[in-house]
């Protein structure tokens, strides 16, 4: 799949559409196709109009952390269907993103340190999620997409980078997170 690029792309400036029926065969594929496209541009997120979609849907994966690692834990995989942010923090964290709608833009952006967030998953379950560090910040990142919102909205300061020094700022970004810096 194309992941949709540029800061005035109409479908990533609108909010999306609530999914009526998530156990679809049609929904079950799309998320493949979405974790499929996330990994492959090196994102760790990735909403449904980034690739063109009026659906409400989201995916994350995060690497496991250190501590994760030791007792055998894999990549941390999200799929989320009509999220909502229901609680977050007072306190907000600075922390540096890009998008992958927006190749070559990097910047700081405030966030809230933690967030609860009310989904369904792709089987029709309830999904409560307390999330902290880099799950709550990419939460925040990719149901603000969900609302036609882009980092750069918010963002505090935003500088242009080469995707050599995107990749090297997400390797950076997850050795610090997984506990290794």
């Amino acid at each position: 799949m194309k992941i949709k690029t540029g800061k005035d792309n109409p479908i990533l400036r609108k909010p999306l559409s609530p999914v009526t029926d998530p156990r679809t065969k049609e929904i079950r594929e799309l998320i493949r196709a979405m974790r499929k496209t996330m990994r492959e541009a090196s994102g760790i997120g990735l909403a449904a109009n980034q690739i063109g979609k009026d659906l409400r849907l989201c995916v994350i994966e995060l690497p496991p952390s250190n501590k994760q690692k030791a007792i055998n834990k894999k990549r941390q995989f999200y799929a989320l269907i009509n999220p909502e942010i229901v609680k977050t923090s007072k306190e907000k964290l600075l922390r540096e993103e890009g998008c992958l709608s927006l190749p070559g833009l990097w910047g700081v952006v405030p966030r809230f340190t933690r967030v609860t967030v009310k989904a369904t998953s792709p089987t029709e379950k309830a999904v409560k999620l307390k999330a902290t560090g880099l799950l709550a910040h990419a939460l925040q990142h990719e149901l603000d997409h969900l609302e036609g919102i882009l980092f750069i909205d918010k963002a505090k300061e935003v500088i242009n980078i080469t995707e050599e020094e995107r990749m090297q700022r997400i390797a950076e970004r997850n050795l610090h997170e997984s506990g290794q810096t």
